[in-house]
């Protein structure tokens, strides 16, 4: 389980803050993690939920792969903080760039 929470950047300051739930699934062998919105917590108009398909690096502080949507391209996430009980679990900050613009998204997994 993760909620997905996107908002403006200094280099796309129009960005409304919306956030989302998402589920999905961890490979411990290949380190691959995929997630799918399931609900909106806060959705803006004119946005839908997207899809992460990436890689958690093996120092499990990196997450980096594809939005999974139209007019999306990658992401970049870094692990700034950890929780036990989870080898992923935690909050994940960087970017992600779609149709819009690059923009800001904590991730948090738990």
């Amino acid at each position: 389980n993760a909620v997905f929470n996107f908002y403006a950047t200094s280099q796309n300051p129009s960005i409304p803050t919306g956030s989302f739930e998402m589920r999905g699934k961890f490979d411990e062998k290949d380190h691959s993690l995929k997630l799918g919105g399931v609900s909106w917590i806060n959705k803006p108009k004119n946005y839908d939920m997207v899809p992460l398909s990436g890689e958690i690096h093996k120092s499990k502080d990196m997450f980096t792969g594809r939005v999974q949507f139209p007019g999306c391209k990658k992401f970049t996430l870094r692990r700034t903080k950890k929780v036990s009980g989870s080898p992923i679990g935690g909050t994940w900050e960087g970017t992600y760039d779609c149709s819009q613009g690059a923009t800001g998204l904590t991730l948090t997994i738990e």
